[in-house]
């Protein structure tokens, strides 16, 4: 009698750490996704700065129409009047007048920490990963 309480209760106990491995590979695959996502936005967010200092660029150096874009792929003709300054939004809503040299200076900054930030998403991407690896490993 004793021998079989011992041995349901040991399975009991594997059936419990099987959930609880199961229930942290689950935790982990869903941070997992958000991870992926968040290193989604933070590549396309550094792909619209470089885009947008080329832009920059490009748009003081022109003498003739500017093609504008006016989102959702469309564009308009135009003339740039004043090429000593360029708006640069610095965060919550607010955007600044900027020379056009320290307003590429300003988005550099930006992408810079962005390109941080990316990184760290990349090491947090790799840990998560192993650590999933390894649960699934005792899984099988």
């Amino acid at each position: 009698m004793e021998l079989k309480d011992r041995e349901m209760q040991d399975m009991e106990m594997q059936n419990k750490e099987m959930q609880e491995k199961l229930l942290a590979y689950r935790m982990l695959d869903s941070r997992l996704k958000g991870l992926v996502q968040q290193r989604e936005l933070v590549a396309q967010k550094i792909l619209e700065i470089r885009a947008t200092i080329v832009s920059i660029e490009e748009a003081m150096k022109s003498k003739g129409d500017v093609l504008f874009s006016l989102g959702s792929q469309a564009h308009v003709h135009g003339e740039i009047k004043n090429r000593d300054s360029v708006i640069v939004e610095v965060g919550a809503g607010i955007a600044l007048e900027r020379i056009p040299e320290r307003a590429k200076t300003a988005l550099v900054k930006r992408m810079g920490e962005l390109e941080a930030a990316l990184q760290d998403l990349q090491r947090d991407l790799s840990r998560v990963s192993s650590a999933m690896s390894e649960l699934q490993e005792q899984f099988e």
